[in-house]
């Protein structure tokens, strides 16, 4: 935290003389996010790596926008997690907002695993599956090379 820098070096004196949390209260950072969705509406997006049973933070960035690379921005954030720990043979589980076949081919290329939940939206989904209402309480599996899909019958879930 020593080497985050958010206030204008040039009037910081001036600025503590009157306002004592000067170094705070006027900072200024060009890489604030806006969340409608929570109570402070902006703020800085961290994407952050977590051991799942000790709940340790393992790696950590913050978002700074647009990236002009072609790969997907929850593919790049979460090979950018995953960097120290890729090729041990680790699992990674993710949220909707990441879980894809591409990924999991190239988790896969570097002896990592991924199971995450899928958003419906996702184009690498047949359409079968996400129209499809199958009986109550019944799972279909779906396989594809390494990977395989495995989904509840939509009538079960209300």
């Amino acid at each position: 935290m020593r080497y985050l820098r958010f206030d204008k070096n040039e009037s910081r004196r001036a600025r503590l003389s009157s306002d004592k949390f000067a170094l705070m209260s006027q900072a200024r950072c060009c890489f604030t996010q806006h969340m409608a969705n929570k109570p402070d509406k902006f703020g800085i997006k961290f994407w952050i790596a977590a051991d799942v049973e000790t709940k340790y933070m393992l790696n950590g960035f913050p978002y700074l926008g647009k990236d002009p690379s072609n790969q997907s921005v929850s593919e790049r954030v979460v090979m950018k997690l995953m960097e120290p720990y890729l090729g041990k043979g680790r699992n990674v589980t993710t949220d909707n907002y990441f879980t894809s076949l591409t990924l999991a081919k190239t988790l896969l290329k570097r002896n990592t695993s991924l199971v995450g939940t899928m958003n419906k939206a996702r184009s690498e989904l047949p359409p079968s599956v996400v129209s499809q209402r199958g009986e109550l309480f019944a799972t279909k599996l779906l396989r594809h090379e390494w990977s395989t899909l495995t989904f509840p019958s939509t009538s079960s879930i209300r």
